[in-house]
This record gives structure tokens, C-alpha cells and sequence, in this order.
């Protein structure tokens, strides 16, 4: 429990916010930062918006193409890791082994597999494996896993559930790249 707390109480973890401005603001590191717009009409379809927290990093916005621009605010923001977690489901169509899975369902026909060779995918029941690339030209890809999945565990029907789940960070400077845990 935290200092100070009661039980009962809720514990909230810290919450972090990215803030962008039209014009510069002047604020010393580590000040507490307090802004609000209340100016708006309230019958107004706008946001009225009030906050307080402390100043953790800066974003210094020196000319063309830094933080004021789109490509500048990438590249300046890029020190922050924002991500958003994705997530692909697919399904086992037939083991050709106990070491190998031809599955579908989680990728187009032309979807670049590429992109999604060697990243791990899970079971239903936890089994990890990892993409081994295309079969036939369908959509279709294989699976191999590192650990023998025995008969009796490839016809449960929770082993033929596969998900990848992976992040995609808001200021990658390759828009297209995905990363799982272990690449982090």
C-alpha cells in the first residue's frame, strides 16, 4: 500500500501526458506545471480542459522541422517510447508435426509476411511459437515451435487459437515497424 493510504483506499499508478502547444512555453525542468482553458463558452461544443503535474522532460522546438512540424515532432518525441499494443488472431488449420503448424486467418493473401517472420505467437493454451514464414499463397503461414506439442495437446481446441501481440510506438521513425516485448 502507498504512504498515507487507508485500506480501502484506491491506489492510482502515476499517469504521464504528452502535452503540444501552438506557441512555446517557458517552464524550468522539474517545476509544477498547472494550465488550464476554461475560457470557453460552456453551450459551445469545445473542450474545457484543466490540469496540474510536474514538468518531467522537455521538448526543445528550435526552428523548421523540429518539434513544431510533424517529421520534427516525430523525431523529438521519439525519446518518449509512446506505444499502443496490437494484437493478430489467427487459428491452426493442421499440424504437420509435433514441432510445426500450417494456420490461417491472422494475415491477408497479400500481406507481406516479411514483416512478421520470427515473431512469436501464442496458443490458446500458452504454447509459444514463431512465425517460419508463407505457405501457398493464400494467407496462409507456417508455425514452428520450439517444444514438441504432443497429439493429446494439438487436439485441444484451445491450441489451435494462435494470437501475436506486439507494439507499435506513435513515434517511430519507421512507421511500419512492430515490436514484441523481447525486442524492447
Amino acid at each position: 500500500a502507498a504512504a498515507g493510504s487507508k485500506p480501502g483506499d484506491v491506489v492510482v499508478p502515476p499517469q504521464y501526458a504528452l502535452l503540444t502547444f501552438d506557441q512555446p512555453v517557458t517552464a524550468p525542468e522539474k517545476s509544477l506545471l498547472i494550465g488550464a482553458r476554461l475560457d470557453a463558452d460552456i453551450h459551445q461544443n469545445s473542450c474545457r480542459l484543466a490540469f496540474h503535474g510536474k514538468l518531467i522532460d522537455l521538448v526543445y522546438a528550435t526552428g523548421p522541422g523540429d518539434a513544431g512540424s510533424s517529421s520534427g515532432a516525430a523525431s523529438a518525441c521519439s525519446k518518449f517510447r509512446i506505444y499502443k499494443n496490437k494484437e493478430r488472431n489467427g487459428v491452426v488449420e493442421r499440424w504437420t508435426n509435433e514441432y510445426e503448424a500450417v494456420c490461417k486467418g491472422m494475415f491477408k493473401k497479400e500481406t507481406d509476411m516479411t514483416l512478421f517472420q520470427n515473431m512469436e505467437v501464442k496458443t490458446g493454451t500458452g504454447i509459444v511459437g514463431v512465425i517460419a514464414g508463407t505457405f501457398g499463397k493464400s494467407g496462409k503461414f507456417k508455425v514452428s515451435f520450439r517444444t514438441a506439442v504432443p497429439k493429446e495437446e494439438q487436439s485441444k481446441p484451445d491450441s489451435n487459437r494462435l494470437t501475436m501481440s506486439f507494439r507499435k510506438y506513435v513515434f517511430d521513425s519507421d512507421k511500419h515497424a512492430m515490436r514484441q516485448e523481447s525486442d524492447n
